[in-house]
C-alpha cells in the first residue's frame, strides 16, 4: 500500500469516527441534561475548543471536529453510564480513539517517509485493537 492510499484510508476511518459519533451522541446527550448542549457539549470542550465552537456559533454535534466529540464522549461517559450499559473497557476505546487521532494530525501527513510510516503503523495499530 503506497502512501497516499494509507493517508487516504487513515483519513476515512476519522471521518467515519466522527460521524459515528456524532450520531451517537445526539442520542445519548438529550437524556443527560435538557440543557445538553450547554451542560454536556460545551462544559467538556477545552478552553480553545469552547472558544472556537462560541465564536463560531456552533449549535449542533456535526459542526464539531473528531478531538473535540471524543472529549465529549470522554467528559459525559459516568453520566450517560447512568441510564446505558457502557463498560469501561470502551471508555479505553474512546482514549485510544483519542491518541490514533491525535498522532495522525501530529504527523501533519506531510513528513519524512520513515516518520509516516511510524506513525501510520501506531494508528493501524491501535484501530486493529478497538473494541467497539
Amino acid at each position: 500500500m503506497n502512501e497516499i492510499k494509507i493517508i487516504g484510508k487513515i483519513n476515512e476511518l476519522l471521518y467515519t469516527a466522527t460521524d459515528l459519533c456524532c450520531g451517537w451522541l445526539n442520542k445519548m446527550l438529550p437524556r443527560i441534561s435538557d440543557n445538553w448542549w450547554a451542560n454536556c457539549v460545551l462544559d467538556s470542550l477545552s478552553f480553545n475548543q469552547n472558544q472556537l465552537a462560541q465564536e463560531k456559533g456552533y449549535t449542533e454535534l456535526k459542526q464539531l471536529d473528531l478531538a473535540a466529540l471524543l472529549r465529549v464522549i470522554d467528559k459525559n461517559w459516568y453520566a450517560m453510564r447512568n441510564f446505558a450499559y457502557l463498560p469501561t473497557k470502551d471508555r479505553e476505546t474512546v482514549r485510544r480513539m483519542m491518541r490514533v487521532r491525535n498522532k495522525t494530525r501530529e504527523a501533519g501527513f506531510a513528513c519524512r517517509p520513515s516518520f509516516f510510516i511510524l506513525m501510520t503503523t501506531f494508528a493501524y495499530y491501535d484501530i486493529d485493537n478497538f473494541s467497539i
